[in-house]
């Protein structure tokens, strides 16, 4: 009996020591209301845990996750990561990341490499039957590439480098359309579709939301483009992503990483990574949220809601990790730099 009062004892007083930090409204009025959390969600958080989770879309080809976390760092050490995105984003699955220059240059794609398998899918590409995603006058110049006898790995670097730079100049009306297949995937529509299912944003960070949607200037906007090659399904994957980040007073950020390429299984995603200032507790700690919504062409075929199922439980599995590796990362230089 001694010892369970004593037992007893001990845990109350640790547990006096180490109060749960008590969430600020405004990430729990976001949770709550745009994120569906529950009460036990909540605690968590408010725990110091990594809280992980699937969304409902009405999109069977979308898949939507978020993930939240309170970190021990101040948001611009995330926002210096960010900006050192080949560094940001070295894992065991990446296998190449180059941030473009400003503005990009040929130079830029010398790195991007094709697995031997891609090469001889191209060399057999036509629009409407490819085993990469390409749209119809990408192939065009592609096969015309080869036929003058030109390499098709410099070939495709000139695509994709041609590519942004019609993305820069035209924004998302020169989003590219995929004919490898017969029916035409528009990563526009794609990504207005995503756009739209992200009401948290529009509701949020309205000024955010158009220009994402339409474009429009904003001061204090701050973007680069990066491609990367990564391990995903049974291949590896190229893609090329905008990053923009939009910092408001007096120390929030939200963060978006948009998909405007892929060379397989994606058609269209967006992440977006919300950076909630904790002002009541102190001048560092912060509420970070990231929330992916992605399309993909890998959940069809009879055994779709299996596909579906799976998909869902590995990649809440993968953020939970990827978010606790971010923030003991963040919090560790915090430490380093006190």
């Amino acid at each position: 009996m001694k010892r369970l009062i004593a037992y007893v004892l001990t845990v109350s007083l640790m547990a006096a020591a180490s109060p749960s930090a008590a969430l600020p409204d405004a990430v729990t009025l976001f949770l709550a209301k745009y994120m569906h959390f529950k009460g036990s969600d909540l605690s968590s958080l408010e725990d110091g845990d990594v809280v992980a989770k699937s969304l409902d879309t009405d999109v069977k080809r979308e898949l939507a996750f978020i993930g939240a976390t309170r970190v021990e760092a101040t948001a611009s050490s995330l926002v210096a990561q960010f900006r050192d995105i080949e560094n940001f984003k070295k894992a065991e699955a990446v296998l190449k990341v180059k941030k473009l220059s400003i503005p990009p240059v040929r130079e830029d794609f010398n790195g991007l490499k094709l697995e031997s398998d891609d090469i001889k899918a191209l060399k057999k590409c036509k629009p409407g039957k490819c085993d990469l995603k390409l749209s119809a006058d990408m192939i065009t110049r592609l096969r015309r590439a080869i036929s003058r006898g030109e390499s098709i790995e410099s070939a495709y670097q000139d695509l994709l480098f041609s590519y942004v730079q019609s993305y820069l100049s035209s924004g998302n009306a020169a989003l590219c359309e995929y004919n490898d297949e017969k029916k035409l995937v528009r990563l526009g529509v794609e990504f207005k579709g995503i756009l739209s299912n992200s009401v948290y944003l529009k509701d949020a960070y309205p000024e955010f939301y158009q220009h994402l949607e339409k474009e429009k200037p904003l001061s204090g906007i701050e973007t680069f483009i990066y491609w990367s090659k990564e391990t995903l399904g049974f291949r590896p994957v190229i893609t090329i992503t905008e990053v923009t980040i939009y910092q408001l007073p007096p120390r929030n950020v939200v963060i978006t990483s948009k998909q405007i390429y892929a060379n397989h299984y994606m058609d269209g995603s967006l992440a977006t990574t919300l950076l909630m200032a904790d002002e009541d507790l102190d001048q560092t700690g912060f509420y970070m949220m990231y929330i992916n919504r992605s399309r993909t062409d890998m959940l069809g075929g009879l055994l779709a809601a299996l596909k579906r199922s799976i998909a869902k439980s590995r990649s809440t599995a993968a953020l939970k990790e990827n978010l606790e590796l971010i923030r003991k990362r963040l919090e560790d230089g915090s430490e380093k730099s006190k």
